[in-house]
């Protein structure tokens, strides 16, 4: 594999691309890992990407603290209660629990239905993440729409991921891993 081009040190924008269909196939872990290896050469979207997840402190995170961007939920019955209640962190936050099975068995009907909560109202990673599942029928039935949908609504806030995948896949370039 080091003969692969993906593996040559000066690649970065190809690794950022492989990490945004990652991320829109849902997979984050692979979407860290390839967004990290690109802003480790100075990648400035990759290296946004990861900021955007680690808020001002700038420190090196786990891979569930990239994913979750606040850290890791502390309360789980006291996130569920502000969820149930309308609050759109809350219900991202309990939809980050259900997808990676923290806190929680993993669960991507209700992570889809927490994200869904969120995403309406106006909560812009909640709609990226939700047409990540509409994109791979992940506990929702697969529906490119939908997905298309709420990857634009993220994008029209300003979402640098949302941004970049709506711009590689308005092109006409399908992202399959």
């Amino acid at each position: 594999m080091k003969n692969n081009i993906l593996f040559q040190p000066k690649n970065a924008e190809m690794q950022y691309n492989i990490g945004l269909g990652c991320l829109f196939n849902n997979d984050l872990k692979q979407a860290y890992y390839w967004f990290k290896k690109a802003a480790k050469q100075g990648h400035s979207e990759a290296i946004e990407t990861i900021e955007v997840h680690l808020g001002e402190s700038g420190e090196d995170v786990t891979v569930r603290e990239f994913c979750e961007g606040s850290g890791l939920v502390k309360d789980f019955k006291q996130v569920k209660i502000t969820a149930e209640q309308g609050d759109m962190k809350a219900q991202y936050m309990l939809g980050m629990c259900y997808s990676l099975g923290d806190s929680v068995k993993k669960d991507y009907v209700q992570a889809a239905h927490w994200y869904k909560q969120a995403a309406e109202q106006g909560h812009e990673k909640s709609q990226l993440l939700l047409s990540a599942l509409y994109r791979n029928g992940q506990g929702v039935p697969a529906d490119k729409n939908q997905a298309m949908y709420w990857l634009r609504k993220s994008a029209e806030q300003g979402n640098a991921t949302a941004i970049k995948l709506n711009e590689i896949l308005t092109n006409g370039i399908e992202i399959e891993f």
